[in-house]
């Protein structure tokens, strides 16, 4: 697509871009402040490296209540909120094989601002979060900056669409699992997919939290809305969930705003 700024950036093991009109001025340096927020969400949510905050309360909190910043709080916040929505078919707590864990385990205190598990071998893992909530802060950003027309993805998989695109009708997306190659096209509004990435094998990534097993269909979910948090997370528990109760949910939360597009992953049967 000619007469685009494009600039990428490698975090959460996946290849962010940033992409924005030619006529942009200082398109570089909005990017350059975009992935340093992106690294900053990295630090902060990563379980694997032992000096972020969530390593820490993965350490601690089955021993003490452990005291976290109001950002982390909120975020925990919306995770508790949609685990309750979900009926667990989203639990952060709950998505590690082997562990009888789940989030209703998380006491939040809200007056001290701690959290503390209440089983031992409890683990607070954002795989199904991070991106989500990077570009959701990504967005905030963009609003206060006053960047009218950008689009920013996280492996394509998700993907913030801000003002009209270079066509001024949106910016143009391609749903790679879509049932009928659908494409469309993002007018200030998020997406995600969650998929089951290689159908050679028999079972996916994803834990279905209340049975702890991994799915065994190849689907695929993209679930697309204004809040970039919200369908990071509902692409992952729609999976879980199957078509007919993430059909129920999206009828009866309205006012989330969200719709959802199934397909099979190139290649299943």
């Amino acid at each position: 697509m000619n007469g685009l700024l494009r600039y990428s950036h490698r975090a959460m093991a996946t290849l962010f871009e940033a992409v924005f009109p030619e006529t942009e001025q200082g398109a570089q340096s909005v990017a350059e402040t975009l992935f340093e927020e992106i690294d900053r969400i990295e630090n902060l949510l990563s379980r694997f490296d032992p000096t972020s905050e969530v390593s820490r309360i993965n350490r601690e909190a089955s021993k003490e209540a452990v005291r976290i910043d109001s950002e982390l709080f909120d975020l925990l916040g919306d995770c508790r909120e949609y685990w309750e929505k979900t009926d667990g078919a989203f639990d952060p707590a709950g998505c590690l094989p082997g562990r009888s864990t789940h989030f209703g385990q998380i006491e939040l205190n809200e007056r001290e601002r701690t959290i503390r598990f209440d089983h031992p071998e409890l683990i607070l893992d954002f795989g199904a979060v991070g991106k989500g909530y990077a570009l959701l802060r990504c967005q905030k950003m963009l609003w206060e900056m006053g960047i009218p027309n950008t689009l920013i993805h996280g492996g394509t998989s998700s993907v913030l669409a801000i003002g009209p695109g270079p066509s001024g009708e949106g910016w143009p997306v391609g749903l790679r699992h879509s049932e009928d190659e659908t494409k469309i096209e993002l007018l200030d509004q998020s997406l995600s997919t969650s998929a089951v990435h290689s159908p050679d094998k028999e079972r996916s990534d994803i834990l279905d939290p209340s049975r702890k097993e991994r799915l065994t269909e190849h689907l695929a979910c993209t679930v697309i809305g204004k809040n970039p948090l919200t369908v990071e997370i509902l692409s992952t528990a729609f999976l879980v969930m199957g078509r007919d109760r993430a059909e129920k949910y999206v009828k009866e939360n309205g006012s989330e705003g969200v719709c959802e597009i199934w397909g099979k992953v190139s290649g299943a049967n």
